[in-house]
């Protein structure tokens, strides 16, 4: 893990390699806040397989590209949404119908913030 201060903390940006036991998958993960402010946000993953690698940014939402030794094929569509917008569209919907959420616990955040922070005590 390597990080980067910025504005908020000496460790706004987060650049990471994880292994995963005897599967020999490797994950590469990075993300922070350190750009300038008209930079526009984006998050997107980029996935090698076996045969193809899959490529997605949010810069380019309607857009999924796959690649392999012989060709880069563009997919366009209409599925690829907002997960944030998913998000909020999701706690809108259990406020209008007064419903308890099932799905993005506060439990699962806090999960996820505790791996991140994992790496800064490397």
């Amino acid at each position: 893990c390597t990080y980067l201060p910025g504005k908020l903390s000496k460790h706004d940006y987060v650049n990471a390699m994880w292994k995963y036991g005897q599967k020999n998958v490797h994950v590469s993960i990075e993300g922070g806040n350190i750009f300038h402010s008209n930079l526009p946000f984006h998050a997107g993953y980029l996935a090698q397989f076996e045969k193809a690698a899959v490529m997605y940014s949010t810069l380019r939402e309607n857009t999924v590209t796959i690649a392999n030794d012989e060709n880069v094929q563009e997919i366009v569509t209409d599925h690829a949404t907002d997960g944030y917008k998913n998000e909020l569209d999701y706690f809108a919907a259990c406020i209008i119908n007064n419903s308890q959420p099932v799905e993005c616990m506060p439990a699962s955040s806090l999960e996820a913030v505790k791996l991140c922070y994992r790496h800064l005590k490397n």
